[in-house]
């Protein structure tokens, strides 16, 4: 049972897209030795995104891929909101599934962090901050200019996990597990 802490699992949908099987299978084998290194690629480092106390952790993994995308295609690194796809799509006491963000991707794109701000006052946001979904008819014009186009599921397959991270530059990934301290 979800309690509030993050990702969510969702069970998998035989409607997605399988990436080894329907995408990356005319891939490149992964190079282990060379690797792949976003920043070398965009020539620029990432700015760290701070979560705090909420468990916006969808809404941030989704705001820095579309902030990569959109380096790679407009050529011009814009902060991206996680706020703007965290809120709507918030589930019980927080936390959203993977496959939520994709959607919002796709169907909605992603809003400049300057027009929805996912920091109350410049500080580390909380919860309810991030759930407040004041979503104004500005943003959404702006996120219409950065829509994701398809996502699809990775196995549990390192080689195919590499690849596709390597050949999308970048991929969202949940991780099922305890936080031992």
């Amino acid at each position: 049972m979800h309690n509030g802490t993050g990702a969510i699992r969702t069970p998998e949908d035989p409607r997605d897209y399988k990436y080894e099987t329907d995408i990356g299978m005319a891939g490149e084998p992964f190079d282990w030795d060379k690797g792949f290194n976003i920043e070398e690629k965009l020539g620029q480092k990432i700015k760290p995104k701070n979560q705090n106390g909420s468990y916006s952790c969808g809404g941030q993994a989704g705001a820095y891929y579309a902030e990569v995308l959109h380096a790679i295609h407009d050529k011009e690194h814009t902060e991206k909101s996680a706020k703007f796809i965290y809120a709507p799509i918030a589930q019980g006491t927080g936390g959203s599934a993977i496959k939520d963000i994709m959607v919002r991707l796709i169907n909605v794109g992603a809003c400049d962090e300057n027009l929805c701000p996912s920091y109350e006052n410049g500080n580390p946001p909380t919860e309810a901050f991030m759930r407040e979904n004041n979503i104004t008819d500005a943003m959404l014009e702006n996120a219409k200019k950065d829509k994701a186009s398809v996502y699809a599921y990775v196995d549990r397959n390192i080689d195919a996990i590499a690849r596709a991270i390597r050949d999308n530059n970048g991929m969202i990934v949940g991780i099922t597990g305890q936080d031992n301290g």
